[in-house]
């Protein structure tokens, strides 16, 4: 598993370490795959236009002070076998964090980009 490596200028790190997540989701041409963890249940993206919107979530973002929301794993792999681990709040909230680094993506986002897992958010967490 990569880790994430850090950096003495800080602006540098975060763009080295947002390149890194979305250089592992261009990568993904053909055997690829995420899986999301949430609530001790895994589930799976394989489909390729499924990661490429994935990337695409995950690429426009802006860096974020922190946040109070809940986190589950998301890890993300490649056909040679690598993978990489991020945190993605699971509560609505449109925030991914990798070694305590917090970004924001679009809000619009939040549904459809668990919906390629099949999951509903409002689902998992009710009652």
């Amino acid at each position: 598993m990569l880790r994430i490596a850090i950096c003495d200028d800080e602006q540098i790190c975060l763009e080295h370490e947002r390149q890194i997540v979305i250089d592992y989701l261009r990568e993904c041409k053909e055997e690829c795959r995420a899986e999301l963890f949430i609530k001790g249940k895994t589930f799976v993206l394989e489909d390729d236009g499924g990661t490429k919107k994935l990337e695409d979530a995950l690429r426009n973002c802006k860096r974020h002070t922190g946040s109070g929301c809940s986190f589950e794993l998301l890890r993300l792999y490649i056909k040679d076998g690598k993978s990489v681990n991020i945190a993605i709040a699971t509560d609505g909230c449109a925030i991914w964090h990798s070694d305590g680094i917090y970004y924001e993506y679009d809000k619009k986002e939040v549904e459809s980009l668990f919906g390629l897992f099949g999951v509903d958010l409002s689902k998992v967490y009710a009652g």
